[in-house]
């Protein structure tokens, strides 16, 4: 079984390839998936999505960094993340590689969903491109207050990093999510990092419709190709893929509270 932890359902749903992308993901033996929001539209698919394919699609509600400087309703954000088929907070986060003129607002957003995340005992989806040291530190901050130990509180989604920044997360009992970036030819920093992560760490996600993975770079990602993370990961820590398969399912299913 597979677990796509991380994926866009937005132009899947748009194009009517829906129920398409479902079937493929069944073939391909992908059980479970978590729609990530990150505004208002995909909040809201999220959680309806979620409701019409029960323990198949699980629901994820926040607000992105794309957001900071909107109006945004935060009481219907927390309607939202009291329904029981929404598992986590997100996606959101920094990104400095594009917008770092806007951090101080970023992270006054960030700041306030992981403050959701803490409040409702629900995990975080983190998105860091170039801030790694800021979102170190806001995730200390909020690791310190998370009661629900028996699982962490958060996880850095679609890892681009290097084995410091893996180890760093590590050390913050955090789980690590590897994308098809890491069949890329110039991925080989993500690979090493892949090789260093636990098992019992590790999470495998497509981010689709992005990023898809070797062979189908260049076209459009879906769920189904999250077996080539799977694989790739197996690859390099050389291990059976159905070890890969197993131990990120679990770890899926520990994270956002899914019984086995």
């Amino acid at each position: 079984m597979l677990f796509d932890s991380h994926l866009h359902l937005d132009s899947f749903e748009e194009s009517g390839d829906l129920v398409g992308l479902l079937e493929r993901a069944a073939e391909a033996g992908v059980t479970k998936m978590l729609a990530v929001g990150g505004g208002l539209e995909a909040n809201e698919r999220s959680v309806r999505l979620a409701g019409e394919y029960p323990e198949r699609i699980y629901g994820c509600v926040g607000f992105d960094r794309d957001e900071a400087g909107n109006a945004y309703d935060l009481n219907l954000l927390k309607t939202q993340l009291q329904q029981p088929e929404v598992r986590a907070v997100g996606e959101t986060g920094l990104d400095y590689h594009y917008s770092k003129d806007t951090a101080v607002i970023q992270k006054q957003l960030f700041q306030e969903m992981l403050e959701l995340s803490v409040e409702f005992k629900k995990p975080v989806i983190v998105h860091s491109r170039e801030a790694e040291d800021d979102s170190l530190g806001m995730l200390r901050e909020m690791e310190s207050q998370w009661k629900a130990h028996e699982r962490p509180a958060a996880v850095l989604h679609c890892f681009t990093g290097d084995r410091d920044f893996a180890s760093r997360l590590l050390d913050l009992n955090l789980f690590i999510s590897f994308s098809g970036i890491i069949t890329f030819r110039s991925a080989e920093s993500i690979r090493e990092a892949a090789r260093y992560v636990p098992l019992n760490r590790l999470l495998i996600e497509t981010d689709a419709p992005y990023l898809a993975p070797v062979p189908h770079r260049g076209k459009r990602n879906e769920t189904a190709y999250v077996r080539q993370v799977a694989e790739e990961i197996a690859k390099v820590k050389e291990l059976p893929v159905e070890d890969v398969m197993r131990a990120s399912f679990e770890n899926a299913c520990t994270l956002f509270q899914i019984s086995l």
